[in-house]
């Protein structure tokens, strides 16, 4: 026979005779035990009536709850706040390792990986026979950051540049890197007008033309990049042809 009342009280149907259990034996599996429980109650005093069946037990008897549970919980717990910085922590180090090993490192670390950033790149180089060329025959030439190059023929004394969409007047002669002449509006007797900035000459003419005054003659040395592209015009300009324009700004309207 058990030595625990059943707990009339709980409402509970038997006393289940298992003795010398560390926790209340009977209502073994009754459902307000796991309530009882979660609040850590190790030392709960109840005003006990012994069921009919059971032998009478002392008033204000004392019952002594396990904490096993709460205490499996809390190592859980533990355990899982220390489980993530570790697990974040070994990921760091291995990154770490593989980065200053090299392992996983490019053979060619200083070109982009994407392949239209390397075609721009390329863009920007001209071929060492025109680079070779252009410093031998123009040493003092200034350089852009967009890679035109320019050198100043005849100054000006004049201060006033074109601003953008302002219409300028210019005549010009511009020649291949071999000399032969490509266009001449001397010859032609007819300067071009045209509006600067906008887009109605090729970049190269638009740049330098708007930091010219009236007056000043420029030879201009533009790129392919900066002129007529990679494929040129057919017939008439070569592929990435690096073309030299001297020019000289006759008015701003």
């Amino acid at each position: 026979m058990c030595q625990l009342p059943c707990l009339s009280w709980l409402n509970t149907p038997q006393c289940v005779s298992q003795p010398f259990l560390p926790f209340v034996t009977c209502c073994k599996f009754h459902p307000a035990l796991p309530a009882l429980q979660s609040f850590n109650l190790r030392h709960w005093s109840l005003n006990i009536q012994a069921h009919r069946t059971c032998p009478p037990l002392k008033q204000n008897a004392t019952l002594d709850f396990p904490s096993f549970d709460l205490r499996l919980n809390s190592l859980m717990y533990r355990f899982r706040v220390l489980l993530v910085p570790a697990f974040f922590g070994l990921i760091l180090l291995t990154i770490a390792l593989v980065t200053r090993s090299g392992k996983f490192a490019r053979e060619n670390p200083g070109n982009p990986i994407n392949s239209a950033m390397r075609e721009a790149m390329n863009m920007m180089i001209l071929n060492p026979i025109d680079e070779a060329a252009i410093n031998l025959r123009y040493p003092t030439a200034k350089i852009t950051s967009s890679g035109l190059r320019y050198v100043i023929t005849t100054p000006s004394k004049d201060t006033i540049k074109p601003e953008r969409g302002q219409s300028v007047v210019v005549n010009y002669r511009s020649t291949f890197m071999d000399g032969k002449e490509l266009d001449n509006s001397y010859k032609r007797g007819k300067p071009l007008d045209f509006q600067v900035g906008l887009a109605r000459v090729i970049p190269g003419w638009d740049e330098g033309v708007h930091d010219m005054t009236v007056g000043e003659k420029r030879t201009l040395i533009i790129p392919y990049w900066l002129g007529y592209g990679e494929k040129g015009i057919q017939g008439h300009i070569p592929e990435k042809a690096t073309l030299i324009f001297e020019v000289e700004l006759l008015e701003i309207r």
